[in-house]
């Protein structure tokens, strides 16, 4: 316990030998410092939690509890992880930081692509109308410019399913189609319902909730850069196999943006090739779930 075990599960701590210096007493009642959850409240706020220490001389910090403050029960949880008995629906994918482009003379900028930005004439837009632009021009392939390809993460190599390991208080509900355990839903009912439709639609070969599993997509917005976390992960039974990016949300004033990042992204790793071929799509009902993979089975392969 003084050489950096990380554990975020000590309620109690009792020291049973004598300490010699203050650093040594810091050091075993930090053990006590990490938090068990960072889930946010209904306040937006995190939760008390408290760690009793006997026998330890620990002064610097002389920090109680509220004696009168009720106890939250205790939390069921969830272990989140991938299960070695369902490896062949393992889903891996490229970790994107960034593009490159090798333009020589010819840009194109597909219009029906660009974010769309509604103005306000009291407030000024010249900043995020540039952003938008100068993010939607592309090399011209059709004039022979060599296409924009992504730029990989070079401390990490591409992700997978069978990273995930990882507790949760939230609400999960067990799948067949998945090289996971669980889905966790971020809503009451949205992402269940939506997960039930994937997990028995038979386009589908398999598919992971994007949660504890890394996947994100770069893209600027107010001169800042910023990760886009789509929803869900589809292998689909095409052949060759493809994959479909799902965003299952309601309103979202920055679904725009992040629309046009994710076909950025799709765009420049179906141009790389050694990842497969990917597609996005976004469904703002349940309904829509199914008619998407109804239309991809219909479909010819990517």
């Amino acid at each position: 316990m003084t050489e950096g075990w990380d554990c975020n599960a000590v309620t109690h701590i009792v020291g049973l030998r004598p300490f010699m210096s203050q650093l040594l007493c810091e050091q075993v009642v930090g053990r006590g410092l990490r938090r068990r959850t960072y889930e946010l409240g209904d306040n937006g706020l995190m939760t008390e939690e408290v760690a009793k220490v006997f026998g330890v001389p620990f002064q610097v910090i002389p920090f109680k509890a509220n004696p009168t403050a009720t106890p939250k029960p205790t939390e069921k949880r969830h272990h989140v992880y991938a299960l070695p008995g369902r490896s062949h629906l393992e889903i891996t994918f490229p970790r994107v930081e960034g593009y490159r482009q090798a333009i020589r003379n010819r840009v194109v900028v597909d219009w029906t692509l660009v974010p769309p930005l509604f103005l306000d004439p009291f407030i000024p837009y010249y900043g995020w109308a540039i952003e938008r632009l100068v993010e939607s021009i592309r090399p011209d392939t059709a004039q022979g410019e060599a296409p924009e390809v992504p730029r990989y993460e070079t401390s990490r190599g591409p992700g997978s399913t069978a990273d995930v390991d990882y507790w949760t208080s939230k609400d999960v509900r067990e799948v067949v189609k998945s090289h996971l355990n669980y889905v966790v839903a971020d809503t009451a009912k949205w992402e269940q319902q939506a997960a039930y439709v994937i997990d028995t639609h038979p386009a589908v070969e398999s598919f992971a909730k994007n949660a504890g599993l890394g996947f994100a997509i770069p893209y600027i917005h107010n001169d800042q850069p910023h990760d886009y976390v789509p929803d869900f992960i589809i292998r689909l039974e095409t052949d060759p196999p493809a994959h479909l990016i799902l965003e299952t949300k309601g309103f979202d004033h920055m679904a725009d943006v992040k629309a046009a990042a994710a076909e950025r992204w799709v765009t420049a790793v179906n141009a790389d090739g050694r990842f497969g071929r990917w597609r996005y799509a976004a469904a703002r009902k349940v309904e829509q779930v199914r008619a998407l993979l109804d239309g991809v089975q219909r479909e010819q392969p990517l």
